[in-house]
């Protein structure tokens, strides 16, 4: 039963991670448009169209509103990159340990009840502690070389994504010459 439960506790790590690679995906996507936009504008000012390049700039109101959005967009992805950082290094941590942290009890291993007494009619509350009946008070869960591999593998994939990301950046970087766009190469 150990090792059904830890299995279950990867699969939620698994599924949390990837429900935060959807979301660093869309906000890769997201930035495209402002970017896209923006690059629109640039080209037209330069090339000497100003009614197009205001027909762009009128979708936001004004340039600087562009810009923001922009900015708005990049600031998202630098968030979602970090929670997915974040959420990639408690996985490594389970992998390299071999175990993982009981969720129930967040790796105490007791559950703490409140608890209420009545003497002479008054009544007093207290917590007490039992052991947690999701890990038997071990707090933590020995990952059964299925899980291991399950765990390895998600990791992977998830490096993979993070990769492509970085790629898309990049390659934002050197089509437009914007220094610095690249905001994470490092990955955990």
């Amino acid at each position: 039963m150990v090792n059904d439960q830890a299995y279950l506790e990867i699969r939620g790590y698994v599924e949390d991670v990837f429900a935060l690679v959807d979301q660093y995906l869309q906000s890769l996507s997201d930035y495209t448009v402002p970017f896209i936009n923006l690059e629109k504008v640039r080209r037209e000012e330069d090339g000497g169209s100003r009614i197009k390049a205001l027909l762009i700039i009128g979708q936001y109101g004004s340039k600087e509103a562009l810009e923001k959005e922009k900015d708005r967009c990049l600031t998202k992805i630098k968030a979602a990159q970090k929670k997915l950082n974040d959420k990639i290094a408690l996985m490594r941590s389970a992998l390299e340990k071999g175990v993982t942290k009981c969720s129930m009890c967040n790796g105490v291993g007791k559950k703490y009840v409140a608890r209420y007494s009545r003497e002479d009619g008054a009544v007093a509350s207290y917590l007490d502690s039992e052991g947690c009946p999701n890990c038997s008070g071990m707090g933590t869960y020995e990952l059964s070389l299925q899980s291991r591999d399950y765990l390895a593998h998600s990791l992977k994939v998830v490096d993979k994504v993070k990769e492509l990301g970085i790629i898309f950046l990049q390659t934002i970087n050197d089509s437009t010459g914007s220094a610095g766009l690249c905001i994470d190469k490092d990955i955990p």
